[in-house]
Protein backbone atom coordinates (compact mmCIF):
# COMPACT_ATOMS: atom_id res chain seq x y z
CA UNK A 1 0.00 0.00 0.00
CA UNK A 2 3.00 2.43 1.24
CA UNK A 3 4.62 1.72 -2.42
CA UNK A 4 1.32 2.55 -4.45
CA UNK A 5 1.17 5.54 -2.72
CA UNK A 6 4.44 6.92 -3.32
CA UNK A 7 4.74 5.91 -7.06
CA UNK A 8 1.92 8.43 -7.71
CA UNK A 9 3.92 11.70 -6.09
CA UNK A 10 4.97 13.80 -8.61
CA UNK A 11 7.64 16.57 -6.67
CA UNK A 12 8.85 19.68 -8.12
CA UNK A 13 12.42 21.15 -6.91
CA UNK A 14 12.34 24.92 -7.47
CA UNK A 15 15.66 26.16 -6.73
CA UNK A 16 14.97 30.07 -7.02
CA UNK A 17 17.81 32.15 -6.39
CA UNK A 18 20.66 30.41 -5.97
CA UNK A 19 23.12 32.69 -6.42
CA UNK A 20 25.79 33.78 -3.62
CA UNK A 21 25.83 36.97 -1.64
CA UNK A 22 28.30 38.93 -2.93
CA UNK A 23 28.75 41.67 0.45
CA UNK A 24 31.46 39.40 2.03
CA UNK A 25 33.36 36.34 0.85
CA UNK A 26 34.04 35.42 4.06
CA UNK A 27 30.92 35.59 5.74
CA UNK A 28 29.60 33.54 3.07
CA UNK A 29 31.70 31.13 3.45
CA UNK A 30 31.16 30.95 7.11
CA UNK A 31 27.22 31.41 7.50
CA UNK A 32 24.82 29.46 4.78
CA UNK A 33 21.21 30.14 3.56
CA UNK A 34 18.75 27.78 1.74
CA UNK A 35 15.56 28.41 0.02
CA UNK A 36 13.37 25.09 -1.31
CA UNK A 37 9.54 24.56 -2.37
CA UNK A 38 7.56 21.10 -3.12
CA UNK A 39 4.74 20.78 -4.87
CA UNK A 40 3.00 17.69 -5.07
CA UNK A 41 -0.88 17.16 -6.13
CA UNK A 42 -2.71 15.34 -3.82
CA UNK A 43 -6.51 13.95 -4.50
CA UNK A 44 -9.60 15.60 -4.95
CA UNK A 45 -7.92 18.47 -6.90
CA UNK A 46 -5.82 19.46 -4.07
CA UNK A 47 -2.10 20.51 -3.75
CA UNK A 48 0.53 20.59 -0.99
CA UNK A 49 2.75 22.74 -1.12
CA UNK A 50 6.22 22.30 1.43
CA UNK A 51 8.58 24.98 1.77
CA UNK A 52 11.71 24.89 4.26
CA UNK A 53 14.05 27.59 4.48
CA UNK A 54 17.75 26.65 6.19
CA UNK A 55 20.55 28.52 7.66
CA UNK A 56 23.81 26.90 9.53
CA UNK A 57 26.22 29.37 10.92
CA UNK A 58 29.32 28.64 13.04
CA UNK A 59 30.02 30.25 16.94
CA UNK A 60 30.22 34.10 15.34
CA UNK A 61 29.65 37.25 17.80
CA UNK A 62 28.22 39.00 14.89
CA UNK A 63 25.74 37.64 12.71
CA UNK A 64 25.43 38.63 8.97
CA UNK A 65 22.43 35.93 7.89
CA UNK A 66 21.74 34.52 10.94
CA UNK A 67 18.93 35.79 13.10
CA UNK A 68 20.41 37.46 16.26
CA UNK A 69 17.24 36.80 18.88
CA UNK A 70 18.02 32.47 17.96
CA UNK A 71 21.95 33.16 18.33
CA UNK A 72 20.98 34.66 22.08
CA UNK A 73 18.75 31.61 22.64
CA UNK A 74 21.57 29.46 21.94
CA UNK A 75 23.39 30.62 24.58
CA UNK A 76 20.54 31.18 27.18
CA UNK A 77 19.78 27.17 26.79
CA UNK A 78 22.22 24.83 26.73
CA UNK A 79 19.62 22.42 24.06
CA UNK A 80 21.21 20.65 21.56
CA UNK A 81 18.24 19.92 19.50
CA UNK A 82 14.44 21.54 19.65
CA UNK A 83 11.11 20.98 17.64
CA UNK A 84 8.40 23.13 17.53
CA UNK A 85 5.34 22.95 15.06
CA UNK A 86 2.13 25.09 15.10
CA UNK A 87 -0.54 23.31 13.27
CA UNK A 88 -3.91 23.90 11.87
CA UNK A 89 -6.15 21.46 10.96
CA UNK A 90 -5.09 17.63 10.61
CA UNK A 91 -3.49 15.24 7.80
CA UNK A 92 -6.29 13.47 6.46
CA UNK A 93 -3.78 10.34 6.13
CA UNK A 94 -7.02 8.12 4.24
CA UNK A 95 -7.85 10.80 1.58
CA UNK A 96 -4.16 12.65 0.68
CA UNK A 97 -1.39 9.75 1.76
CA UNK A 98 1.71 9.65 3.47
CA UNK A 99 2.63 13.77 3.42
CA UNK A 100 6.21 14.80 2.25
CA UNK A 101 7.91 15.14 5.71
CA UNK A 102 6.26 13.50 8.80
CA UNK A 103 3.01 15.71 9.71
CA UNK A 104 2.30 17.05 12.44
CA UNK A 105 -0.69 16.75 15.33
CA UNK A 106 -3.62 19.79 15.47
CA UNK A 107 -1.88 22.35 17.77
CA UNK A 108 1.71 23.31 19.19
CA UNK A 109 4.37 20.58 19.81
CA UNK A 110 7.43 21.12 21.46
CA UNK A 111 10.06 18.36 21.95
CA UNK A 112 13.55 19.25 23.12
CA UNK A 113 16.83 17.77 23.63
CA UNK A 114 19.58 18.66 26.06
CA UNK A 115 23.16 17.73 26.75
CA UNK A 116 23.62 14.32 28.84
CA UNK A 117 26.73 16.41 30.58
CA UNK A 118 23.41 18.89 32.59
CA UNK A 119 22.54 17.82 36.30
CA UNK A 120 19.38 16.32 36.24
CA UNK A 121 18.75 19.14 38.67
CA UNK A 122 18.51 21.68 36.24
CA UNK A 123 16.72 20.52 33.41
CA UNK A 124 13.78 22.03 34.64
CA UNK A 125 15.06 25.11 34.57
CA UNK A 126 16.59 24.79 31.52
CA UNK A 127 13.32 23.64 29.48
CA UNK A 128 11.49 26.68 31.38
CA UNK A 129 13.90 29.04 30.13
CA UNK A 130 14.10 27.59 26.29
CA UNK A 131 10.23 27.22 26.38
CA UNK A 132 9.62 30.59 27.41
CA UNK A 133 12.01 32.05 25.13
CA UNK A 134 10.30 30.54 22.09
CA UNK A 135 6.79 31.41 23.13
CA UNK A 136 7.59 34.73 23.68
CA UNK A 137 9.59 35.15 20.04
CA UNK A 138 7.08 33.62 18.09
CA UNK A 139 3.90 35.19 20.44
CA UNK A 140 2.26 31.79 21.04
CA UNK A 141 1.57 29.74 24.42
CA UNK A 142 3.11 26.42 24.23
CA UNK A 143 0.29 24.88 25.80
CA UNK A 144 -2.89 25.58 23.95
CA UNK A 145 -1.69 27.50 20.79
CA UNK A 146 -3.06 26.95 17.16
CA UNK A 147 -1.51 28.84 14.38
CA UNK A 148 -2.54 31.76 13.96
CA UNK A 149 -1.08 35.26 11.86
CA UNK A 150 0.21 36.36 15.01
CA UNK A 151 2.79 33.40 14.78
CA UNK A 152 4.18 33.62 11.05
CA UNK A 153 5.46 37.46 10.99
CA UNK A 154 7.61 36.97 14.05
CA UNK A 155 8.27 33.22 11.62
CA UNK A 156 9.05 35.52 8.63
CA UNK A 157 11.30 37.83 10.27
CA UNK A 158 13.72 35.41 11.04
CA UNK A 159 14.34 34.98 6.77
CA UNK A 160 17.08 37.17 5.61
CA UNK A 161 14.68 38.18 3.27
CA UNK A 162 11.49 37.80 4.55
CA UNK A 163 8.56 37.89 2.69
CA UNK A 164 10.22 40.87 0.10
CA UNK A 165 12.36 38.13 -1.86
CA UNK A 166 12.96 34.99 -2.76
CA UNK A 167 9.92 31.84 -1.74
CA UNK A 168 8.98 33.65 0.70
CA UNK A 169 7.70 36.44 -1.35
CA UNK A 170 5.08 33.60 -1.96
CA UNK A 171 3.66 33.61 1.82
CA UNK A 172 2.61 37.64 2.15
CA UNK A 173 -0.98 36.87 1.23
CA UNK A 174 -2.14 35.89 4.79
CA UNK A 175 -5.96 34.77 3.49
CA UNK A 176 -4.73 32.15 1.51
CA UNK A 177 -2.21 30.89 4.00
CA UNK A 178 -4.16 30.71 6.58
CA UNK A 179 -7.14 29.76 4.84
CA UNK A 180 -5.47 26.40 3.66
CA UNK A 181 -7.11 23.03 4.56
CA UNK A 182 -4.36 22.07 6.33
CA UNK A 183 -1.38 24.43 7.57
CA UNK A 184 1.50 23.32 9.65
CA UNK A 185 4.48 25.85 10.53
CA UNK A 186 7.72 24.14 12.08
CA UNK A 187 10.86 25.33 13.49
CA UNK A 188 13.78 23.51 14.06
CA UNK A 189 17.27 24.05 15.79
CA UNK A 190 20.52 21.64 15.81
CA UNK A 191 23.96 22.90 18.03
CA UNK A 192 26.67 20.96 17.94
CA UNK A 193 28.36 21.51 21.34
CA UNK A 194 32.43 20.82 22.82
CA UNK A 195 33.08 18.59 26.11
CA UNK A 196 32.40 22.57 27.81
CA UNK A 197 28.93 22.99 26.12
CA UNK A 198 30.02 26.06 24.12
CA UNK A 199 28.67 26.08 21.13
CA UNK A 200 30.69 25.41 17.53
CA UNK A 201 27.65 25.23 15.03
CA UNK A 202 23.95 25.86 14.43
CA UNK A 203 21.65 24.67 12.22
CA UNK A 204 18.12 26.39 12.04
CA UNK A 205 15.55 25.39 9.35
CA UNK A 206 11.80 26.88 9.51
CA UNK A 207 9.24 24.75 6.91
CA UNK A 208 5.76 25.54 5.97
CA UNK A 209 3.31 22.85 5.22
CA UNK A 210 0.02 23.84 3.40
CA UNK A 211 -2.47 21.86 1.43
CA UNK A 212 -4.29 24.63 -1.02
CA UNK A 213 -7.09 24.72 -3.05
CA UNK A 214 -6.77 26.42 -6.54
CA UNK A 215 -8.38 29.37 -7.46
CA UNK A 216 -11.51 28.56 -9.88
CA UNK A 217 -10.26 28.74 -13.81
CA UNK A 218 -7.20 26.76 -12.82
CA UNK A 219 -6.30 23.09 -13.61
CA UNK A 220 -3.51 21.59 -11.31
CA UNK A 221 -2.02 18.71 -12.66
CA UNK A 222 -4.00 15.17 -12.18
CA UNK A 223 -2.53 11.92 -10.29
CA UNK A 224 -2.97 8.70 -11.95
CA UNK A 225 -1.39 5.63 -11.17
CA UNK A 226 -0.61 4.49 -14.98
CA UNK A 227 2.50 4.90 -16.65
CA UNK A 228 0.98 7.75 -18.70
CA UNK A 229 1.35 10.49 -16.10
CA UNK A 230 4.49 9.62 -15.57
CA UNK A 231 5.82 9.79 -18.91
CA UNK A 232 4.59 13.01 -19.47
CA UNK A 233 5.84 14.64 -16.02
CA UNK A 234 7.12 17.80 -17.38
CA UNK A 235 4.04 18.67 -18.97
CA UNK A 236 2.18 17.78 -15.80
CA UNK A 237 4.50 19.97 -13.86
CA UNK A 238 4.30 22.93 -15.81
CA UNK A 239 0.42 23.34 -14.77
CA UNK A 240 1.02 23.61 -11.28
CA UNK A 241 1.07 27.61 -10.80
CA UNK A 242 2.54 28.76 -7.28
CA UNK A 243 1.81 32.22 -7.76
CA UNK A 244 -2.04 31.44 -8.87
CA UNK A 245 -2.07 29.15 -5.63
CA UNK A 246 -0.69 31.53 -3.05
CA UNK A 247 -2.48 34.65 -5.08
CA UNK A 248 1.94 35.66 -5.03
CA UNK A 249 4.29 35.94 -6.97
CA UNK A 250 8.47 36.18 -6.74
CA UNK A 251 9.42 39.32 -8.54
CA UNK A 252 13.37 38.37 -7.24
CA UNK A 253 15.69 35.74 -5.62
CA UNK A 254 16.93 36.56 -2.72
CA UNK A 255 20.19 37.97 -2.75
CA UNK A 256 21.29 35.98 0.40
CA UNK A 257 20.15 32.96 -0.58
CA UNK A 258 23.17 29.77 -1.49
CA UNK A 259 22.33 26.61 -2.49
CA UNK A 260 1.86 21.13 30.08
CA UNK A 261 -0.68 21.16 32.68
CA UNK A 262 -2.72 18.00 33.90
CA UNK A 263 -6.75 18.07 33.00
CA UNK A 264 -7.43 14.59 32.92
CA UNK A 265 -5.72 11.60 34.67
CA UNK A 266 -5.48 8.31 32.93
CA UNK A 267 -6.55 4.82 34.52
CA UNK A 268 -3.76 1.92 33.40
CA UNK A 269 -5.13 -1.04 34.69
CA UNK A 270 -8.21 -0.30 32.06
CA UNK A 271 -6.13 -0.48 29.00
CA UNK A 272 -7.57 -2.77 26.19
CA UNK A 273 -6.77 -3.34 22.91
CA UNK A 274 -8.71 -4.32 20.44
CA UNK A 275 -7.50 -5.61 16.35
CA UNK A 276 -9.93 -5.28 13.84
CA UNK A 277 -12.98 -5.36 16.58
CA UNK A 278 -11.78 -8.07 18.39
CA UNK A 279 -10.50 -7.94 21.44
CA UNK A 280 -6.73 -9.04 22.38
CA UNK A 281 -4.61 -9.32 24.98
CA UNK A 282 -2.34 -6.81 25.18
CA UNK A 283 0.84 -8.70 27.45
CA UNK A 284 0.62 -11.06 24.63
CA UNK A 285 1.83 -8.16 21.99
CA UNK A 286 3.68 -6.14 24.08
CA UNK A 287 7.77 -5.93 23.41
CA UNK A 288 8.49 -3.48 25.34
CA UNK A 289 6.71 -0.81 27.62
CA UNK A 290 8.09 2.63 28.81
CA UNK A 291 5.84 4.44 31.33
CA UNK A 292 6.38 7.94 32.67
CA UNK A 293 3.66 8.49 35.97
CA UNK A 294 1.45 11.82 35.94
CA UNK A 295 1.92 14.14 38.47
CA UNK A 296 -0.77 16.74 39.11
CA UNK A 297 0.63 20.36 38.13
CA UNK A 298 3.35 19.06 37.05
CA UNK A 299 3.84 16.73 34.40
CA UNK A 300 1.26 14.77 32.44
CA UNK A 301 1.25 11.17 31.56
CA UNK A 302 4.09 9.99 28.95
CA UNK A 303 3.02 5.63 27.53
CA UNK A 304 5.51 4.45 24.97
CA UNK A 305 4.31 1.15 23.80
CA UNK A 306 6.18 -1.48 21.16
CA UNK A 307 3.60 -3.77 19.77
CA UNK A 308 4.11 -6.61 17.13
CA UNK A 309 1.21 -6.74 15.63
CA UNK A 310 -0.45 -8.96 13.06
CA UNK A 311 0.51 -8.22 9.56
CA UNK A 312 -2.94 -8.98 8.19
CA UNK A 313 -4.34 -6.37 11.02
CA UNK A 314 -6.05 -3.52 9.54
CA UNK A 315 -7.36 -1.41 12.18
CA UNK A 316 -5.85 -0.97 16.30
CA UNK A 317 -7.95 0.08 18.63
CA UNK A 318 -6.08 1.29 21.76
CA UNK A 319 -8.42 2.42 24.61
CA UNK A 320 -8.15 3.54 28.13
CA UNK A 321 -10.66 5.06 30.98
CA UNK A 322 -10.00 8.25 32.31
CA UNK A 323 -11.22 10.99 34.85
CA UNK A 324 -11.32 14.61 35.02
CA UNK A 325 -9.56 17.03 37.11
CA UNK A 326 -10.61 19.74 38.82
CA UNK A 327 -8.52 22.71 38.67
CA UNK A 328 -7.94 25.97 40.84
CA UNK A 329 -9.52 29.44 39.35
CA UNK A 330 -6.20 30.53 38.24
CA UNK A 331 -5.28 27.33 35.86
CA UNK A 332 -8.12 28.15 33.60
CA UNK A 333 -7.28 30.04 30.20
CA UNK A 334 -9.47 32.70 29.15
CA UNK A 335 -11.55 30.57 26.70
CA UNK A 336 -12.01 28.02 29.05
CA UNK A 337 -15.83 27.44 27.99
CA UNK A 338 -13.80 25.83 24.52
CA UNK A 339 -12.56 22.86 26.81
CA UNK A 340 -8.47 21.60 27.29
CA UNK A 341 -6.88 20.04 24.37
CA UNK A 342 -5.49 16.54 24.69
CA UNK A 343 -2.55 15.80 22.39
CA UNK A 344 -2.70 13.72 19.87
CA UNK A 345 -1.58 9.98 19.74
CA UNK A 346 1.71 9.52 18.11
CA UNK A 347 2.19 5.73 15.86
CA UNK A 348 5.24 5.05 14.33
CA UNK A 349 5.40 2.24 12.50
CA UNK A 350 8.98 0.81 11.82
CA UNK A 351 11.34 0.65 8.94
CA UNK A 352 11.64 -3.47 9.02
CA UNK A 353 8.07 -3.37 7.65
CA UNK A 354 8.79 -0.75 4.95
CA UNK A 355 11.33 -2.41 3.22
CA UNK A 356 9.34 -5.31 3.17
CA UNK A 357 6.64 -4.29 1.67
CA UNK A 358 8.60 -2.05 -0.66
CA UNK A 359 10.93 -5.07 -1.41
CA UNK A 360 7.98 -7.31 -1.97
CA UNK A 361 5.97 -4.37 -4.47
CA UNK A 362 9.65 -3.78 -6.61
CA UNK A 363 9.58 -7.33 -7.04
CA UNK A 364 5.91 -7.19 -8.78
CA UNK A 365 7.20 -4.04 -10.98
CA UNK A 366 5.58 -1.56 -9.41
CA UNK A 367 7.29 2.41 -9.79
CA UNK A 368 8.94 2.17 -6.43
CA UNK A 369 9.96 0.13 -3.65
CA UNK A 370 10.46 2.77 -0.81
CA UNK A 371 10.76 6.72 0.05
CA UNK A 372 13.95 7.15 -0.73
CA UNK A 373 14.06 5.50 -4.39
CA UNK A 374 10.13 7.25 -5.48
CA UNK A 375 11.27 10.75 -6.26
CA UNK A 376 12.53 12.47 -9.55
CA UNK A 377 13.64 15.66 -9.12
CA UNK A 378 12.57 17.89 -11.84
CA UNK A 379 14.48 21.78 -12.14
CA UNK A 380 13.63 24.25 -14.04
CA UNK A 381 15.52 26.39 -15.89
CA UNK A 382 13.14 29.18 -16.04
CA UNK A 383 13.32 29.40 -19.76
CA UNK A 384 9.66 28.29 -20.21
CA UNK A 385 7.02 25.62 -20.03
CA UNK A 386 8.98 23.28 -21.66
CA UNK A 387 12.00 23.78 -19.70
CA UNK A 388 11.93 20.81 -17.45
CA UNK A 389 15.15 18.99 -17.13
CA UNK A 390 15.78 15.97 -15.15
CA UNK A 391 18.80 15.69 -13.77
CA UNK A 392 20.50 14.31 -10.56
CA UNK A 393 20.81 16.79 -8.38
CA UNK A 394 24.66 17.50 -7.12
CA UNK A 395 23.75 20.17 -4.35
CA UNK A 396 23.80 19.20 -1.11
CA UNK A 397 20.19 20.56 -0.18
CA UNK A 398 18.73 19.78 2.71
CA UNK A 399 14.91 18.99 2.06
CA UNK A 400 16.15 17.41 -0.96
CA UNK A 401 18.70 14.58 1.73
CA UNK A 402 15.46 14.58 3.85
CA UNK A 403 13.05 13.61 1.01
CA UNK A 404 15.36 11.12 -0.20
CA UNK A 405 16.60 9.10 3.19
CA UNK A 406 14.73 6.12 4.47
CA UNK A 407 12.20 6.70 7.50
CA UNK A 408 9.97 5.13 9.73
CA UNK A 409 6.51 6.52 9.19
CA UNK A 410 4.64 8.29 11.70
CA UNK A 411 0.88 8.81 12.08
CA UNK A 412 -0.83 11.22 14.66
CA UNK A 413 -4.18 10.80 16.13
CA UNK A 414 -6.90 13.53 16.06
CA UNK A 415 -6.66 15.66 18.96
CA UNK A 416 -9.35 15.68 21.66
CA UNK A 417 -11.27 18.30 23.32
CA UNK A 418 -12.24 17.72 26.92
CA UNK A 419 -15.00 19.81 28.48
CA UNK A 420 -14.23 20.45 32.13
CA UNK A 421 -16.42 22.16 34.85
CA UNK A 422 -16.06 25.55 34.77
CA UNK A 423 -16.60 27.53 37.73
CA UNK A 424 -18.64 30.62 38.14
CA UNK A 425 -15.69 33.17 37.43
CA UNK A 426 -18.33 36.52 38.36
CA UNK A 427 -18.27 35.27 42.00
CA UNK A 428 -14.59 36.46 42.95
CA UNK A 429 -15.95 39.95 41.29
CA UNK A 430 -19.09 40.00 43.76
CA UNK A 431 -16.92 38.58 46.59
CA UNK A 432 -14.58 41.47 46.08
CA UNK A 433 -17.01 43.98 45.89
CA UNK A 434 -18.54 42.99 48.99
CA UNK A 435 -16.00 42.67 50.73
CA UNK A 436 -14.87 46.26 49.75
CA UNK A 437 -18.45 48.09 50.73
CA UNK A 438 -18.08 46.22 54.06
CA UNK A 439 -14.45 47.49 54.86
CA UNK A 440 -15.50 50.94 53.29
CA UNK A 441 -18.44 51.07 55.86
CA UNK A 442 -16.40 49.88 58.79
CA UNK A 443 -13.50 52.45 58.35
CA UNK A 444 -15.79 55.27 57.71
CA UNK A 445 -17.47 54.42 61.09
CA UNK A 446 -13.71 54.36 62.45
CA UNK A 447 -12.83 57.62 61.31
CA UNK A 448 -15.41 59.37 62.15
CA UNK A 449 -15.49 58.14 65.71
CA UNK A 450 -11.87 59.01 65.88
CA UNK A 451 -12.11 62.63 64.47
CA UNK A 452 -15.75 64.00 64.76
CA UNK A 453 -16.50 65.22 68.46
CA UNK A 454 -19.94 65.92 69.55
CA UNK A 455 -21.40 68.91 69.13
CA UNK A 456 -22.83 68.89 73.19
CA UNK A 457 -18.96 69.18 74.22
CA UNK A 458 -17.80 72.35 71.57
CA UNK A 459 -21.26 74.06 72.91
CA UNK A 460 -21.62 73.18 76.60
CA UNK A 461 -17.93 74.25 77.93
CA UNK A 462 -19.19 74.34 81.14
CA UNK A 463 -20.00 70.47 81.12
CA UNK A 464 -19.03 68.62 84.35
CA UNK A 465 -15.97 66.96 84.93
CA UNK A 466 -18.23 63.84 85.48
CA UNK A 467 -20.21 63.87 82.26
CA UNK A 468 -17.07 64.33 79.98
CA UNK A 469 -15.32 61.41 81.06
CA UNK A 470 -18.22 59.34 80.81
CA UNK A 471 -18.36 60.64 77.31
CA UNK A 472 -14.63 59.42 76.91
CA UNK A 473 -15.97 56.48 77.69
CA UNK A 474 -17.98 55.44 75.52
CA UNK A 475 -16.00 57.23 72.65
CA UNK A 476 -13.07 54.36 73.75
CA UNK A 477 -15.62 51.71 74.39
CA UNK A 478 -16.82 52.18 70.22
CA UNK A 479 -13.42 51.99 69.38
CA UNK A 480 -12.89 49.16 70.92
CA UNK A 481 -15.77 47.30 69.40
CA UNK A 482 -15.04 48.48 65.53
CA UNK A 483 -11.78 47.38 66.66
CA UNK A 484 -12.67 44.33 67.66
CA UNK A 485 -15.12 43.83 64.48
CA UNK A 486 -11.90 44.49 62.08
CA UNK A 487 -9.92 41.99 63.76
CA UNK A 488 -12.26 39.22 64.12
CA UNK A 489 -12.90 39.87 59.93
CA UNK A 490 -9.21 39.66 59.33
CA UNK A 491 -9.29 36.85 61.62
CA UNK A 492 -11.73 34.91 59.51
CA UNK A 493 -10.35 35.76 56.31
CA UNK A 494 -7.03 35.03 56.69
CA UNK A 495 -5.50 31.22 57.06
CA UNK A 496 -1.79 32.75 58.54
CA UNK A 497 -2.99 35.17 60.69
CA UNK A 498 -5.07 32.35 62.08
CA UNK A 499 -1.92 29.97 62.54
CA UNK A 500 0.05 32.72 64.27
CA UNK A 501 -2.84 33.50 66.73
CA UNK A 502 -2.83 30.04 67.22
CA UNK A 503 1.14 29.70 67.99
CA UNK A 504 0.76 32.84 70.26
CA UNK A 505 -2.26 31.31 72.34
CA UNK A 506 0.06 27.91 72.37
CA UNK A 507 2.77 29.64 74.00
CA UNK A 508 1.29 31.60 76.46
CA UNK A 509 -0.44 27.92 77.62
CA UNK A 510 -3.79 29.21 76.54
CA UNK A 511 -4.57 27.07 73.52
Amino acid sequence: MCSRIWAVLVAVCLLLGSSSCHSAAAVAQQESYTEEAVVQPLANGLVLVHFQFTQTTPLLRHYTIFPKAVGQLVSASLFNEFQLSLTQGRWHYQHWGQPVLQAKPAGAEFVAKFSPLLPAASLAGQWGTLSHALGSLFCASLNFEASCTENLTPWLKLLPCRDAAGLGALLADRRVVFGADHHSMQVSMIVERNADLQPLRSTLTQSLTLVLRPPPGTHPATISSSGEARQQLPAVLADVNLSALLGNEVKQACPLAQQSRVYIRVWLHTLQLSIDGQRRSLDALLTHRHITPARDRTRPLVLNMCLALPAAATTLTLSAQFSKAFLTVAEYPPDAHRGFDVPAAQVTIGLTSLQTSGSSAGQQGDASSSSSSSWAWHVYTGDGAEAWQQQQLQQELPLMQALAAVRPVQVYSPSLVVPLAVPDFSMPYNVICLTSTVLAVLLGAVVGALLLRPAEAETQAHASSAASAAQKRRKRAKVVLLLAVFGGLGLYLDPSLQEALWEQLTALGLA
